[in-house]
């Protein structure tokens, strides 16, 4: 068990509570995803990673968001590769064209604006299907000439021009498909090095990105294009096929590798884990790959977990790591997985997490170790007893001994049976009395080295391995000696 005051600890978050009650008023709180780790273990440790959602969403610290929200958030931004179903929304665009044709300006309007604005929260779908990547495009197009032409309104076509280049940023009509005056709008809104940032996004040989379901074919490999800062879908796409997709956030300078690392440890959505078998002793990759997860899904902070195999090298159990997106890792650590397979365990778990607040294990010894304070703690308590007996043996010798001096005054006690057995009385408790004190106090000194050998080994003194202690028989056969070597 974690050393925590656990009553404080759920008083806190009793008041925390209030305290988000009463200011209901205030700013949400950040956010925090929890995000499994594999490190390598034989089976995931899910009845551990649901205590740690349990407890995370009693502490408001947290503000962990919840799993059906999590995985809908993964859902959106890493996702499967099964093409969208967009036949109503490319029906409203056709509408639309029609009615801008046949000179019904304010239908096409409506039809038209609320289809690119569907479209433009269809990341997914503009990524995977480039044929409604380009009915969206060409769909914003004619919306600019409905507001240019048709109702002479040149600020709501500047703000269509700019929503389309928001949404393909390498797309400028050429002049066969587009009045020259519209261009020139086109190139005006243009993002630059003042005003946009850099997109750098990687692919396989023989392959090519895809930005927002425009193919970027001639950029080979690797392309690195100029964006206004907002939301983008990339895709790799390898002999016509869609390998990977990915919903990104690009507010700074952004690179994208579908090899890299990261793309090779997280898979979502064939698998939720974070595979760092490979970067197990890595804690600063780790951190980063989760930063990166959390930086997609808009999280403020990170928590990942999972469960460290004994033959990793490192300690095993549960290892636990707080990830703060933009700044990297927190703090991590790892205890035994019985320790946090309760609630309590992993409240005071998450609080140390959280807090930096120190904390120790029951045990610190590696798995099938023994622990020598809680074995010196029962062999001294043993002492005490033998010590105890030892006490009741030397007042029975006391008592005996006043039964001498009172026999011992009279002729007829002196000549009696009565003497004879109170000198054998005496003697024997007597005898009996000073091994008991002998062995409880060699034993109970042997308890108290125990533990003071083992807890200096805990803390990792040096002195440690100067402590020696044996139990040696006497001469006499019935006491026992306790020696040290420093």
């Amino acid at each position: 068990m974690i050393d925590k005051v656990k009553m404080n600890f759920r008083a806190t978050v009793s008041l925390l509570c209030w305290a988000g009650f009463i200011l209901s008023a205030a700013p949400a709180m950040a956010q925090t995803v929890f995000i499994p780790v594999n490190f390598g273990a034989p089976y995931e440790p899910q009845q551990v990673h649901d205590e740690l959602m349990k407890a995370a969403s009693q502490d408001t610290r947290l503000s962990i968001i919840p799993t059906a929200q999590r995985d809908e958030l993964l859902n959106v931004h890493f996702p499967e590769l099964t093409l969208p179903n967009v036949s109503e929304l490319e029906q409203r665009f056709a509408r639309g064209n029609d009615s801008f044709l046949n000179g019904q300006y304010d239908v096409a309007a409506k039809e038209l604006e609320a289809a690119l604005d569907d479209a433009s929260k269809r990341l997914v779908a503009l990524s995977l299907r480039t044929g409604f990547a380009d009915t969206t495009y060409q769909g914003g197009l004619v919306l600019i000439q409905v507001h240019y032409f048709g109702n002479g309104d040149a600020e709501k076509s500047a703000a269509v021009v700019d929503k389309l280049v928001r949404l393909f940023p390498t797309r400028i009509p050429s002049i066969e498909e587009f009045p020259p005056e519209l261009i020139e709008l086109f190139q005006t809104a243009q993002p630059s090095s003042a005003k946009g940032v850099e997109l750098t996004v990687k692919v396989a040989a023989g392959c090519h990105a895809r930005l927002n379901g425009h193919d970027l074919t001639e950029a080979g490999t690797q392309a690195t294009l100029t964006v206004l800062p907002g939301k983008y879908g990339v895709a790799e796409v390898c002999d016509e096929q869609t390998t990977r997709a990915y919903v990104l956030p690009v507010d700074e300078n952004t690179v994208v590798d579908f090899h890299d690392d990261f793309a090779k440890a997280y898979t979502y959505p064939v698998s939720l884990t974070l595979n760092v078998a490979n970067h197990i002793s890595e804690s600063q990759t780790i951190a980063s790959m989760l930063g990166t997860i959390g930086r997609r899904l808009g999280a403020r902070h990170v928590i990942g977990a999972g469960l460290v195999p004994e033959d990793s090298g490192m300690r095993p159990g549960y290892r636990m790591l707080l990830v703060e997106v933009g700044s990297g890792l927190v703090r991590e650590f790892t205890v035994p997985t019985s320790e946090v397979a309760n609630s309590d365990g992993m409240l005071d778990a998450l609080n140390a997490l959280w807090t930096g607040e120190d904390f120790q294990l029951v045990s610190l010894d590696e798995p099938g170790g023994t622990n020598w304070t809680t074995v010196g703690a029962i062999t001294a308590g043993a002492g005490a007893a033998v010590v105890l007996t030892g006490v009741v043996f030397a007042v029975l010798a006391m008592q005996a001994d006043s039964d001498f001096a009172e026999c011992n005054k009279t002729q007829t006690c002196r000549s009696s049976s009565t003497m004879v057995d109170s000198v054998k009385d005496r003697s024997r408790f007597s005898t009996t009395a000073d091994i008991l004190y002998g062995t409880g106090a060699a034993v109970t000194i042997t308890g108290l080295v125990l533990i003071i050998v083992d807890q200096l080994d805990d803390s990792g003194s040096d002195s440690a391995d100067n402590w020696h202690f044996a139990l040696t028989p006497q001469r006499d056969g019935l006491s026992f000696g306790l020696s040290t070597r420093f």
